[in-house]
């Protein structure tokens, strides 16, 4: 990984109470027991695509070209004019390949990732863009506990390169996994990633219990637990809080998704040996 950057949006700039977004979410809920109730939530948002400029505008300052870009969101799009991956296509001038991930709730980053370095490797790929995305403007009932209910706009940005300069990047994902299988899974994924981890840092996702990582990596110098509310991009901000670019620290990501049983964990940085 050779950058990243975070961010919190407020306001927006897409309404969602003229005609047009009106016959959108109509049509977008007809069929799924569901009505387009603008009342919900504010009268504008911000469109993934308009997330996607801001930040990768700030990952890519150096002007050098991506060829692979990747969006992963786990709450829907505001904006149907232009998507994230439509975005991307047309933003990126090198770009060869563009698309986005979603259905995959909290776990849709390290679907993103995976994808992103088969197709790397496949296609001799040496610069993806990778970008996590949260919007929270749903104009119809949520039918999500509380603690996932969308809190606001975020986006996340990752640029990966193939050519060593960047930190390591590893990503491992379980699905089926039980609430009290967790740690043996956790466990399970970081040492099939190879040689065991030096001193680490571990940020953890909100789906995740206080203390549940005990025994299942280590040493743990540092921990992070993600806000809730963002399920996407809760605890790749945490990660863009803590990143120095020149990193003494391994970092541990994991995220649980209550609802869909799925696991994701990624690993970043310096390894035993590696350092």
């Amino acid at each position: 990984m050779a950058t990243l950057a975070h961010r919190r949006f407020a306001g927006g700039e897409r309404r969602i109470d003229d005609a047009f977004s009106a016959r959108h979410f109509t049509d977008l809920t007809r069929g799924h027991e569901l009505s387009y109730r603008p009342e919900l939530t504010s009268p504008a948002g911000n469109p993934f695509a308009s997330m996607t400029a801001a930040l990768h505008a700030e990952v890519c300052a150096d002007g050098a070209g991506v060829e692979l870009g990747v969006g992963a969101h786990a709450t829907p799009g505001l904006g149907c004019p232009v998507a994230t991956s439509t975005y991307l296509a047309s933003a990126l001038p090198e770009v060869r390949l563009s698309f986005a991930v979603s259905e995959n709730g909290s776990c849709a980053p390290y679907t993103a990732l995976r994808l992103a370095r088969l197709y790397a490797a496949r296609h001799g790929f040496h610069r993806v863009l990778v970008l996590v995305l949260d919007q929270a403007t749903i104009p119809y009932e949520v039918r999500l506990p509380a603690d996932l209910r969308p809190a606001g706009d975020a986006a996340v940005a990752l640029l990966l390169t193939t050519d060593g300069t960047g930190a390591p990047v590893e990503v491992g994902q379980r699905a089926g996994v039980s609430p009290a299988r967790v740690p043996e899974t956790v466990r399970e994924l970081v040492s099939a990633m190879g040689t065991p981890l030096a001193r680490l840092r571990l940020v953890d996702g909100a789906g995740l219990s206080p203390g549940w990582w005990t025994g299942a990596v280590g040493p743990v110098a540092e921990t992070r637990t993600a806000p809730a509310g963002y399920r996407a991009t809760a605890t790749w901000g945490e990660l863009a809080a803590a990143w120095s670019g020149d990193e003494t620290l391994a970092t541990v990501l994991v995220d649980y998704d209550r609802i869909t049983a799925d696991l994701g964990v990624c690993v970043i940085g310096p390894r035993a040996g590696t350092a």
